[in-house]
């Protein structure tokens, strides 16, 4: 066992650095033998689960060493179903026989432990057999053997091919002699009593009375390094496979949470707020509060870890980018590691807020979703009984860090207009306004969607309105007006 099972636990350990190793065995028979007769205790698979889990392993990988998908590695599938919410990931690997290029590395594999043969020898490799469909796999290696004039045959002590078939047939092709090979990880009782014992019932004493003389070699599959390399390549396989489709599962949600009142925030975004593993919330200042996630906290789940980020909103070009780019990456790692994640924003997330810097630099995958919201003027046409637009007239969204000139251009050319982030240039706004004779037409609401809303028209409010605190982006429209046709 310790050519063989030792072996390839170092090559399985070695191929995983940054990762602890654990054995366990399937068969109950070995594992109560080891404790007889050795004093040894091995877990079986679902017993070493529950102990990664209470341990607080959450990535754990398990790597078959079965010959073929049989009863023994189904049953481990069942153990991994059953156990899989226990852990944040956890990967299987497939038995040594699950694929065509499986069946011809292990011929490739198998040629480097077979001696020189003469015109009329061949090996004739034992499997243990099973009552499992997946017995066809031993016939399936034997006929490709032949197809392919490999010099080698395949039986199996427990099933088909039984052995009096592999005599007859060689015995027909005018075979003189076989070597005997366990198509085993490790050469045991089979291998010793089954195959090359002097019993009258083992295959050597078999082939030597049907007068084909049998020299047996008791080395097992896992003293070959070609065959232990392909389980080493299944547990990558597997990690490789698990890693793709985490990023399949994982999502990004862009959520818009509206203009403030925790009650418009759409179902849909509710209902995903209330799934997700992670949720970014962008913060005014570092180390400050979130006025967006004080209006999602309580459709959050408990699972929900929030991570609060924040934005400057410096002149500093560089330092934005670096936050820009970081919090980007941050969110596709998290997507790529099969984690369902959500970034807030206020208001809508698609019309001036920090959320297209992040879609610029994460593009438009699949796993993204943007989910819309209600926009700040829009609650405030709502709370002011004020249409935006009717029938052809136009509605146009400037912000009030465009050129003037634009601005005055655009109070002409529209209907409706919306005009946002005014910050500290609402004295020049007010006079471009009172400059179009549209003054007497504007309106100002701050914190539309509260019950503590103010709102004037621009005109009559002046003092108050230059005082006020609301000239800030996403909380709410900073000022509007609309030009009506009568």
């Amino acid at each position: 066992m310790k050519k063989t099972l030792w072996r390839a636990n170092v090559n399985l350990a070695a191929s995983c650095p940054d990762r602890d190793l654990f054995r366990a065995f399937t068969s109950g028979m070995i594992i109560r033998k080891l404790r007889q007769r050795d004093g040894i205790d091995i877990d079986t698979p679902l017993q070493a689960l529950q102990k990664l889990a209470a341990q607080g392993y959450q990535d754990v990988a398990i790597q078959s060493l079965h010959i073929i998908n049989g009863d023994e590695y189904e049953k481990i599938v069942r153990e991994v179903q059953l156990l899989r919410p226990l852990f944040t990931r956890l990967t299987l690997g497939v038995p040594l026989l699950s694929s065509h290029n499986d069946y011809v590395q292990l011929m490739q594999a198998l040629r480097q432990q077979m001696p020189s043969l003469r015109q009329t020898e061949k090996v004739v490799f034992m499997g243990h057999g099973a009552s499992h469909h997946a017995f066809a796999a031993y016939a399936c290696l034997d006929h490709m053997m032949t197809a392919q004039r490999f010099p080698a045959r395949v039986g199996a002590v427990e099933s088909y091919p039984e052995v009096d078939i592999l005599i007859d047939s060689l015995r027909d092709e005018g075979v003189t002699g076989v070597h005997l090979m366990p198509l085993m990880l490790v050469a045991g009782d089979h291998a010793i009593n089954d195959m090359a014992s002097d019993d009258g019932d083992s295959w050597k004493m078999r082939f030597n009375a049907a007068g084909i003389p049998a020299t047996p070699w008791l080395s097992g599959l896992g003293e070959n390094p070609a065959i232990r390399a392909m389980f080493v390549a299944h547990l990558h396989q597997a990690l490789n496979m698990a890693v793709e489709e985490a990023a399949l599962n994982g999502k990004l949600y862009a959520l818009s949470t509206g203009p403030g009142a925790p009650d418009l925030i759409t179902v849909r975004a509710a209902r995903i707020l209330g799934s997700l593993d992670i949720l970014y919330a962008p913060a005014g200042r570092k180390g400050g509060d979130s006025l967006a996630l004080s209006i999602v906290r309580d459709y959050l789940g408990e699972q929900t870890e929030v991570r609060c980020c924040h934005f400057p909103m410096s002149a500093d070009g560089a330092e934005k980018e670096a936050v820009w780019n970081e919090v980007a990456a941050a969110l596709t790692a998290e997507v790529e590691a099969g984690k369902q994640v959500g970034f807030i924003t206020l208001g809508d997330a698609m019309l001036f807020s920090t959320w297209i810097f992040l879609l610029q630099r994460i593009g438009c995958p699949e796993w993204l979703e943007i989910v819309p919201g209600v926009t700040s003027f829009a609650a405030i046409a709502a709370r002011a009984k004020m249409p935006l637009a009717i029938e052809r007239q136009s509605l146009a969204v400037i912000s009030c860090t465009a050129p003037e000139a634009e601005i005055a251009q655009a109070l002409q050319q529209h209907d409706s207009l919306v005009l946002m982030k005014v910050y500290g240039r609402f004295a020049r706004i007010k006079a471009l306004l009172a400059q179009a004779g549209l003054l007497e037409c504007a309106l100002m609401m701050s914190e539309a969607t509260l019950p503590a809303s103010s709102a004037g028209a621009i005109s009559t409010r002046s003092t108050m309105i230059d005082r006020c605190p609301i000239f800030r982006p996403f909380w709410s429209i900073n000022s509007g007006s609309m030009q009506n046709e009568t």
